[in-house]
């Protein structure tokens, strides 16, 4: 069994991300606050002899309750974000207030003397003053996952090939209610769940036994159809819906914990939170329930921060998400914005794409396929969800039912995309 601390006696000088991903591609998963905790023991009682590489990186930390400085000087330490993460800082804590870099020649000894650059970067920081709903958030949290469920999982081979596998169930929309008589088609919970988990055993199955490093599941994007008790949307739109708010929360909550356990059955599931218009409210609510479900699971992550646009890196992939409703910025907008937020990792990528939701009317299956924006794919998810009587009077029907699953190449982008069309009744 590798645990964090056998990583660490093995790789002493590793930063509390290298150890991470080492974590994960051991069929592991723990955040980094996990890994500080356990940690902190260990690296207390570490020898202060080095070698000559470590003695040339010296990184001195000093800090009060509420204020720090770190001051790094090294040849390899060059920005901000290589100080904060070589002298091991927890950002979700601590805040830069300001900072200094600068760097000068040395010159070694030597038949020729070799001249390097060396660099200080200098950081003054300040603690953060944590959001009161976060705190009550993490308390909840830590709390639920006392009575969570303990998981257990078979040793993950490592692969010879990295990659990423995507699974985007956009738009289910649980809790619609359309009428076959007054719609077309037959729309339900009952409906919606069978062809939810219908399509994740149907991705899982298109892997053919191959074992990806990580699954991306991202949710909410209207998993919702209400947001209300009075059965309207966030914003106060009435809806056809199939039951009350506090079923709909429920039921709904308990499918998407089946459908992330069968992904975690194969490979670790990184769950991304996208709030959408019909249910920003729900989706919230429900990540953080899911939060604490999961609490004791190792193989499964569930991003819940509080930005409406998330973010996957993977390599050298490049992903946003947003949901694409009219609140949101246009798809003209979408490539400057991810380069504008994702400034650090930007020439670190190769392949860039936004995948959003919320369009599943006829009149804009155009941007079902891909449409390109200065270098960035810009591509909407299909639903499966059902046509109900607001869709049906203004002519939006005949939309195909399906899902997607990409497959992300670590060095060489997206190798693969498969869809799973789902029976109207199925």
């Amino acid at each position: 069994m590798n645990s964090i601390e056998e990583i660490f006696l093995r790789h002493p000088n590793w930063t509390t991300k290298q150890i991470q991903e080492e974590t994960v591609r051991l069929g592991r998963r723990y955040s980094k606050r996990q890994i500080r905790r356990k940690l902190s023991p260990l690296r207390g009682k570490q020898s202060s002899s080095r070698n000559k590489q470590d003695r040339e990186e010296q990184i001195s930390k000093d800090f009060s309750s509420d204020k720090g400085v770190v001051t790094t000087k090294s040849w390899k330490i060059t920005t901000v974000e290589d100080a904060l993460e070589r002298a091991d800082i927890d950002i979700e804590e601590w805040e830069v207030e300001r900072y200094l870099v600068n760097s000068w020649e040395v010159t070694m000894g030597g038949e020729p003397p070799e001249t390097y650059t060396n660099w200080q970067v200098k950081l003054w920081l300040k603690r953060r003053i944590p959001n009161i709903l976060e705190v009550r958030k993490d308390i909840l949290v830590e709390e639920m996952g006392k009575h969570s469920p303990i998981y257990t999982y078979p040793y993950i081979e490592t692969q010879l090939d990295r990659f990423m596998y995507e699974i985007d169930l956009f738009d289910v929309h649980y809790g619609k209610k359309a009428w076959e008589g007054e719609t077309g088609e037959n729309y339900d919970c009952k409906i919606a769940e069978a062809r939810s988990l219908h399509a994740i055993a149907y991705h899982l199955n298109q892997l053919n036994g191959a074992v990806p490093e990580l699954i991306l599941f991202p949710i909410g994007n209207d998993f919702l159809h209400i947001d209300t008790p009075e059965g309207t949307t966030t914003r106060g739109t009435e809806q056809d819906s199939d039951d009350r708010l506090n079923m709909l929360f429920k039921n709904g909550i308990y499918l998407l914990v089946e459908m992330i356990e069968m992904c975690a059955t194969i490979a670790p599931v990184e769950v991304l939170v996208v709030p959408g218009n019909h249910d920003w409210l729900s989706t919230i609510n429900m990540a953080t329930a899911l939060e604490g479900w999961f609490h004791n699971n190792e193989r499964v992550t569930i991003d819940d921060s509080p930005k409406e646009r998330k973010y996957k890196h993977y390599g050298s992939n490049l992903i946003g998400f947003v949901h694409g409703s009219r609140d949101d910025p246009p798809p003209d907008k979408l490539p400057l914005i991810m380069a504008e937020e994702m400034s650090d990792i930007w020439h670190l990528v190769k392949y860039k794409e936004w995948h959003t939701g919320h369009v599943h009317k006829k009149k804009e299956v155009k941007y079902l396929s891909a449409d390109s924006f200065g270098g960035v794919t810009f591509e909407v998810i299909p639903s499966m969800t059902g046509t109900d009587k607001w869709h049906y009077q203004h002519g939006f029907v005949g939309t195909l039912k399906r899902s997607v699953a990409q497959t992300w190449d670590y060095k060489n982008g997206k190798t693969s995309v498969n869809y799973c069309v789902v029976d109207l009744e199925n």
